[in-house]
């Protein structure tokens, strides 16, 4: 689960644009990777998330009306 982690703590480049474009600040930048690791932690890794029965149904296109 690394990668996943990796990926959601790593800044989207439209925000990497704008702080090389001095819209944001590293100190701004910075926060926003901790929240995304905060997320990551305390919601993408809740069980509901990972271990969902209904999703993994869901995800096999097998829902009716």
């Amino acid at each position: 689960m690394a990668t996943a982690t990796a990926a959601l703590t790593a800044v989207s480049p439209r925000i990497e644009e704008r702080l090389k474009r001095g819209e944001l600040t590293e100190q701004q930048v910075d926060d926003f990777r901790e929240f995304l690791a905060l997320v990551d932690k305390e919601l993408m890794q809740h069980r509901i998330i990972v271990d969902n029965v209904y999703t993994r149904w869901f995800q096999k296109g097998e829902a009716s009306d």
